[in-house]
């Protein structure tokens, strides 16, 4: 079963690794942990995280301002391509 989960900065701590993991393997210019948790904290700024079989398998980050969205990063984990299978499976998730 395939799950999206908001992550806020309550619950976050159980998942800031796991991004933080998919991040070394999906960008060669990962997100430090303060910048992970600067998103957190950014009002504008939304994560969600993916999560098929109850294992993190992406996430997204996104900033939504008024009407707009704009798309900051989003992964999968094992794939430098996780985009394409993020988008493909968020559909699945709602």
């Amino acid at each position: 079963m395939t799950s999206l989960v908001p992550i806020t900065k309550e619950p976050c701590q159980s998942f800031l690794h796991q991004i933080l993991e998919i991040e070394k393997l999906s960008f060669p210019s990962p997100w430090s942990l303060d910048a992970l948790k600067s998103e957190i904290k950014n009002p504008i700024s939304h994560l969600w995280a993916l999560k098929a079989d109850e294992v993190l398998s992406g996430y997204i980050c996104f900033w939504s301002i008024y009407s707009l969205f704009k798309d900051r990063k989003e992964a999968a984990h094992g794939t430098k391509s996780g985009n394409q299978w993020f988008w493909a499976h968020w559909k699945d998730g709602l």
